[in-house]
């Protein structure tokens, strides 16, 4: 038949996981490695699982690996009460160098779902400086103009907790802080969002799926992939 190649690359909903922002875990009860697990950030019941996304917010001076102005991933979970973390999606462990037992405090990015389908759109709206020096062309101001980004996701709630987290944010008419990550490619684009819409949905033998809308409030930063 010949050297066909018939690698299956597409990408497809499944790949897309939501990620809600929960509140911020402090510094009370928090630790960073031990001389025998320097990888280890140790935190009792931390919920985590691998994959889900830590940004810290606050960090001691001694700790030169990590930073507050990345997002890192949960990289292994040996227990309950330990994980380890990494840069990238694939990359390795963070080892640290000085141990802490206090003055840390991280936000997590923990599962809602899979994504059956997602959409990210986003908008300018430009302002114009057309007059009689335009030659009848449209003029619009370089570098200025309203950015947003609007969303759209549908598929199947894997965390029961941290869909109510959803809606009780909806219900607050209060801003929430999401991610949206391509577990193939470690892609993520994440920010604070307003929900505008969301609907829960469970069939007597089929499983609980969930869709949502929002807009977004502020910047929405991106990650490329790993």
């Amino acid at each position: 038949m010949g050297s066909c190649n018939t690698t299956q690359n597409e990408q497809s909903g499944k790949d897309f996981l939501l990620k809600v922002c929960k509140a911020p875990v402090t510094d009370a009860t928090i630790a960073i490695g031990t001389a025998d697990d320097p990888n280890h950030i140790l935190k009792a019941a931390h919920g985590l699982e691998v994959g889900d996304l830590v940004q810290f917010t606050t960090i001691p001076g001694s700790v030169s690996e990590i930073n507050t102005t990345t997002l890192y991933f949960v990289k292994a979970v040996p227990s309950t009460g330990a994980f380890t973390i990494s840069a990238t999606i694939g990359g390795a462990e963070i080892t640290f160098t000085d141990t802490v037992a206090s003055g840390l405090v991280y936000e997590a990015f923990s599962t809602v779902g899979g994504l059956r389908s997602a959409g990210i759109a986003y908008a300018s709206e430009g302002i114009e400086t057309t007059n009689y020096g335009s030659n009848q062309w449209r003029s619009m101001k370089d570098g200025a103009g309203i950015k947003s980004a609007s969303v759209t996701g549908e598929g199947v709630i894997t965390n029961t907790a941290n869909f109510t987290i959803l809606r009780t944010q909806f219900i607050a008419n209060a801003l929430t802080c999401m991610a949206f990550i391509n577990v193939t490619t470690g892609e993520v684009e994440y920010g604070c969002f307003k929900i505008t819409a969301i609907e829960k949905t469970a069939e007597y033998s089929g499983e609980a799926t969930y869709s949502m809308l929002a807009e977004s409030s502020g910047a929405v930063n991106y990650i490329a992939a790993a």
